[in-house]
């Protein structure tokens, strides 16, 4: 199991997706109860009942990997909920399991888990010398400041192909891991220059300091790119429910809530995803949101089926009591 997030490399994640995959492979597919070990699996929970066979295939395989660390690809970054295994310190709540075929893992959270994981993430924005006076200042303009996005508006990629969307984002990998290289190159440094330091405390200190101080910069720089992709598929986000609101699908926290987030991943990583390659965005959000306005059809009409069946029953058992 995991013992803190300084073990959570990208060699590590990597183990863990192999580690998910080889399970579904070993666990049969049943239709028979609403949420088998294999479907809270592939949605990214390890049930208590597999936790110990995971923990062994994770072992090995993390063996075999533990030296790839280069970043994560698009797709394994939103395989298997490992974006939030990456960051849990953003998950307002805690992970529950649902009665919901489609979507049987949540997350429940109150008013104040949703702030309380908002502060600590604006806390972790500023270094330990940064005044109370400075900190209020700068999250005073919070709303009204609100930093470009280096990827531009969402609204661009629906005329792109899935292929195109993919593209966009390793270009964008590409471009930016350069800008990493002098911080992993001084933390490098720093780690050789601790240790050839010996029993030198002050010098240690010293040096430590220094690297606290590099890994910070370069994490605050990571963690800049990859909130700006996850706003950027945010904005795609509200982009599908809008379309959805103009076809009549009712989305709200109680019913529809899955339709954005399932077109979303038919463009990112759903299986099948290779069908929609060439496919443009704007057309696959309209397929897909075709099939789910059939569906609530078949439910509405089934719904009124039952209710008519329910009611003719009332009216017979009130005939049968004159």
């Amino acid at each position: 199991m995991l013992n803190g997030s300084e073990h959570i490399t990208p060699s590590w994640l990597r183990a863990r997706i192999t580690a998910i995959r080889k399970m579904m492979e070993e666990l049969p597919t049943s239709r028979e109860d609403k949420n088998p070990d294999r479907t809270l699996i592939r949605n990214g929970l390890i049930p208590e009942s597999q936790q110990k066979r995971f923990d062994e295939i994770l072992d090995y395989e993390h063996k075999l990997t533990f030296a790839l660390n280069e970043p994560l690809t698009f797709a394994e970054i939103t395989s298997f909920n490992t974006w939030f295994v990456m960051h849990k310190e953003k998950v307002c709540g805690k992970e529950i399991i649902t009665s919901s075929r489609e979507f049987p893992v949540t997350i429940k959270g109150t008013k104040e888990d949703i702030i309380r994981t908002i502060k600590e993430g604006l806390q972790q924005e500023y270094t330990a010398s940064s005044t109370q006076s400075e900190f209020q200042k700068d999250t005073q303009n919070i709303e009204t400041e609100k930093p470009q996005n280096r990827f531009g508006s969402a609204r661009k990629v629906l005329d792109w192909t899935v292929q195109d969307f993919h593209s966009y984002y390793h270009d964008a990998v590409n471009e930016f891991l350069p800008t990493q290289a002098p911080f992993e190159k001084q933390i490098t440094e720093l780690h050789q220059q601790i240790k050839d330091a010996g029993r030198d405390r002050a010098k240690k200190k010293e040096l430590n300091e220094k690297l606290v101080d590099a890994i910070l910069k370069r994490n605050h720089k990571k963690n800049d790119f990859e909130g700006d992709w996850l706003d950027f598929c945010t904005d795609l986000h509200n982009i599908i429910k809008d379309i959805a609101r103009g076809k009549g699908l009712h989305i709200d926290d109680e019913s529809g809530w899955y339709i954005p987030d399932d077109i979303l991943l038919a463009i990112t990583d759903r299986p099948g995803i290779e069908h929609y390659w060439n496919t443009r965005i704007s057309e696959v959000i309209e397929k897909e949101l075709q099939y789910f306005v059939k569906e609530m059809e078949k439910q509405k009409k089934e719904t009124n089926v039952l209710e008519l069946e329910a009611l003719a029953l009332e009216t017979e058992l009130q005939l049968l009591t004159i």
